[in-house]
Formats: C-alpha cells, structure tokens, sequence
C-alpha cells in the first residue's frame, strides 16, 4: 500500500462515500467522521505492479499493470486546518425588519457566500432564516417597530416596552419560537462543515452568524 492526498467534495460529509483517482484507478473511499468538505485526507491506495506473460519459448509476451483489489476504505484525515481568506467565515445576515432586501437577494442569488457549503443546504438554510425574519410582528410594518419601542420617549419608552406583557406575547416568545426551530434545521446542516450556527441578540436587532 501507498498513501496519496485527496480533497473532500463539496457537500460530501462525515460517512459519505465519493471517488478518489488514484494511480491504480478511480477508488471508492468513506469520509470520516471528523473530516468537512474541502479538508485534506490521506487515502490508501493499492501499488501497481506489472505483470509479465511468458510464452512458450520462455520469452516474455507482454507487460501489464495490474492493481491489488481496491476495495472501499475508510480514508484518514490529515491534521485539522482553520478555513482561511476566502472562506466567507465568519457570515453575518441581519434579521431586522427592514433588511428584507438582503434576504431577497440571497434568496434570489442561490450562490452560497461560503464556498464549503453546497447549493442546496444552502437553499434550506436561507428558507430557514427567512421564515424567522418573517416571525416577527412587524415584518409588513417596519416604521411602525421603530415608532413602538422609540418614539417619542426614547430609552425610556424602549425599557417600557420591553417590560411590558404586550411586548412579550406578540413579539419576543413568537420570534424565540422562530428561531429555536430555525436553529434545528440549521445545525444538523452546518455541522457537516464543521462550522457553527447562532443567533446574535442585541439592542439593534437578531444577526444570524455562521463561524468555524
């Protein structure tokens, strides 16, 4: 046996079979456990040997390569490596009411920003995120969420508000709701990757972040 380096597909994960062209031939091998999409692995790879006919004169006929059995096998991670430039970590998406353009754009777009992730999970992470920016209570009324919490007492009218029943019944335990089912459909996704889902509260409003 040789060992040679391969590269882990997109949208290949912890379990999943794929091909590696080896020497010997395409060779099916099993991602393991702790490998993401795009870390480096080491696969084992059967040696060539050439193979010699012999006629009946004694001579030698012809020459072939012949490769040991090839069966599927588990291949072996190279040492963890942090995704670096042009990775698109850490991603930030503001979840405010009036950042809806954003999300249509992403919608629209299709394209990943971070290149590890595949199309298509990221197509259920963004309808995922967009369902929770659609929670909140003043998703079809942005000006009317400033015009609540803000004016025209300010700070204070904001301490009031967040302290009042009101405000937790129709806006903050819907949008925790929201965002707890978002989160599960998230991380099983991400996870794959090696990378991490949260949501980010703060006075300015919910960013949903994506990080190694």
């Amino acid at each position: 046996m040789q060992q040679m380096q391969a590269t882990v597909p997109a949208g290949v994960g912890p379990g999943m079979a794929f091909q590696v062209n080896t020497p010997s031939g395409p060779m099916q091998v099993i991602c393991p456990p702790d490998a993401t999409a795009g870390s480096q692995m080491m696969v084992n790879v059967p040696v060539v040997v050439m193979a010699e006919a012999i006629g009946g004169d004694g001579a030698v006929v012809a020459a072939q390569p012949v490769a040991a059995p090839t069966p599927m096998v588990m291949a072996q991670p190279m040492a963890t490596t942090e995704l670096g430039a042009g990775s698109g970590l850490p991603w930030r998406l503001s979840l405010q009411v009036d950042k809806k353009t954003e999300m249509s754009e992403l919608k629209a777009s299709g394209q990943s920003p971070i290149p590890v992730i595949s199309r298509s999970d990221w197509a259920e992470i963004v309808a995922a995120l967009d369902e929770t920016q659609r929670g909140q209570f003043f998703y079809d009324s942005p000006g009317c969420e400033f015009v609540y919490f803000c004016c025209p007492g300010g700070p204070i009218q904001l301490v009031v508000c967040m302290c009042n029943p009101i405000t937790c019944a129709l806006c903050i335990c819907p949008m925790e709701a929201k965002k707890t089912a978002a989160k599960a459909k998230i991380d099983p996704i991400v996870s794959k990757y090696g990378l991490k889902f949260r949501f980010d509260d703060g006075l300015c409003g919910i960013d949903a972040v994506i990080e190694q």
